[in-house]
């Protein structure tokens, strides 16, 4: 009877041991089929990510895109036009100014410093110095203060582009794109440039300096249409009118 009880007892131990093994194989069978059909869904939600990402890239590309052929057109349409403007220098302050642009000859004037271009030879003037420095026009030059004429041609291959969205800028609603120089030589590594969505005009460029972490924002103040023609004696300098300034020529 011991005997028989001992085996009894045996085969019913025996039997919860199979059970249990079995049941472990289809716990581990389940868990991997599992985890095989979620690594399968993550792999799936990071390839439509990725696509929606680069869709999203395109689309604001295409809005960068057309906002900036746009803004040429729109320049271009003015004719001769003149910018009131404010630089900001980040923790400097900041100075206002003027610019008259009649194809590409302009006129600046930033407190005591003027800059006169024909088209072809620059002449910076600083009364407070009663220097007058005479240069050669750089045609590649993109900086609104040294070259306003191309201060906001974005719409070719010298720069990348895309658009950020919306921002409000001097309490108006503008079209933000960030721009990124390809060309070697520039001054600056990155540009934001803000739209105005009511007029299409530039409303603020905002320069970071190459090699820095400067700076400067240039706010548009007005931007318009000349009231006349400008004559073009405006462009060039009249050396008599700078009696006792020194003429420094890097021609």
């Amino acid at each position: 009877m011991e005997d028989m009880s001992h085996r009894m007892m045996a085969q019913q131990g025996e039997k919860p041991i199979a059970n249990e093994s079995r049941v472990n194989v289809v716990r581990d069978a389940t868990f991997r089929s599992s985890v095989g059909l979620l690594h399968g869904v993550v792999v799936v939600m990071a390839v439509l990510l990725l696509a929606a990402t680069a869709s999203l890239r395109v689309a604001a590309d295409d809005r960068s895109d057309a906002l900036l052929a746009a803004l040429s057109g729109k320049i271009e349409s003015l004719g001769d036009y003149e910018v009131a403007f404010r630089v900001v220098v980040k923790e400097q302050g900041s100075v206002s100014g003027v610019y008259v642009v009649s194809g590409d000859k302009y006129y600046i004037r930033v407190e005591d410093r003027e800059v006169f271009c024909d088209g072809k030879t620059r002449c910076e003037v600083s009364h407070a110095d009663k220097e007058v420095t005479i240069d050669r026009v750089d045609p590649n030059d993109r900086n609104i203060l040294s070259n306003p004429t191309k201060a906001f041609e974005f719409a070719d291959d010298q720069f990348r582009h895309t658009y950020v969205g919306e921002q409000v800028g001097e309490g108006r609603r503008c079209d933000a794109i960030a721009l990124e120089p390809t060309f070697s030589g520039a001054s600056f590594s990155d540009v934001l440039l803000l739209v105005d969505r009511a007029t299409g005009l530039p409303m603020l460029l905002q320069y970071k300096m190459d090699g820095s972490s400067d700076e400067v924002s240039v706010i548009v103040e007005r931007f318009g249409p000349t009231a006349a023609k400008v004559d073009p004696s405006r462009f060039s300098l009249n050396r008599s009118k700078y009696k006792g300034y020194e003429f420094i020529d890097f021609r």
